[in-house]
């Protein structure tokens, strides 16, 4: 996992968001950033690590706030019926 933390935003060492990101405006980047981290992953097999990334920029959606281990755990313990 800390694998994936540290490459997800490996696009933004490219020299021309840099420059974006160093000046005081809000732009848009010049290079999407988004897919470098994965491919650099993915390059060195680190497959489960890519997943996490691309869900990432994906925007995988937030948990409940309700959501608890308990409330996991409890559905683990019962049968899949959603078919």
């Amino acid at each position: 996992m800390a694998f994936a933390g540290r490459s997800h935003d490996l696009g933004k060492v490219d020299e021309k968001n840099q420059a974006v990101l160093g000046s005081p405006t809000r732009q848009k980047l010049e290079v999407p950033h988004e897919d470098a981290g994965v491919k650099y992953l993915l390059e060195r097999k680190q497959s489960e690590a890519a997943a996490l990334v691309f869900s990432h920029h994906a925007g995988r959606p937030a948990l409940s706030p309700s959501f608890t281990e308990a409330s996991a755990s409890d559905r683990s313990q019962k049968p899949d019926t959603a078919g």
